[in-house]
């Protein structure tokens, strides 16, 4: 669960990079 979050927030990150 822990692991999923953190990917969660980690592509949420990548994303807000892209932009």
């Amino acid at each position: 669960c822990l692991r999923s979050k953190e990917i969660k927030m980690n592509s949420k990150l990548e994303y807000l990079r892209s932009l």
